[in-house]
């Protein structure tokens, strides 16, 4: 008779614990992504456009410039949202990119006590010079 109350017992544990595993691995969230592009504002603004999801606490969304002297660290605004946003942030050629002989930019998202949450791909500065702007390819915003 035991035997009895025991094998659908076994099944219905095996059942459940089936439905709780695939569950739990139904509910994971995609990972957090963050992407930029650059576009040409006017004759001498570049903007560095974004957008960003699956995070969970942004604060800062900041940008950094890849130059010879090392990674120059821009700082950031308030992010839109702390899981998910998109924005732009603009740069004078001659005063920023020229000046500091840029050579990539990219975007960063930093939590409250600055800590860095995600960074975008690099993004090419083929042609840094004072005229170059034009020269770099990319679409007009």
């Amino acid at each position: 008779m035991p035997m009895r109350r025991i094998a659908p017992l076994a099944v219905s544990i095996s059942i459940l614990m089936t439905l709780v595993f695939t569950g739990t691995a139904a509910a994971k969230p995609p990972p957090p992504v963050l992407t930029a592009d650059v576009c040409v504002l006017d004759s001498v603004t570049i903007s560095l456009r974004y957008s960003y999801s699956g995070f969970k606490r942004v604060f800062f969304a900041g940008a950094q410039f890849d130059t010879a002297d090392g990674v120059l660290d821009l700082g950031g605004i308030g992010a839109p949202d702390p899981r998910a946003g998109s924005g732009s942030t603009g740069f004078l050629w001659p005063g920023t990119v020229v000046n500091v002989h840029a050579t990539a930019i990219r975007k960063t998202l930093l939590s409250k006590n600055l800590t860095v949450l995600g960074v975008s791909d690099w993004i090419p500065i083929t042609d840094n010079s004072l005229g170059g702007l034009a020269n770099n390819g990319w679409p007009p915003c």
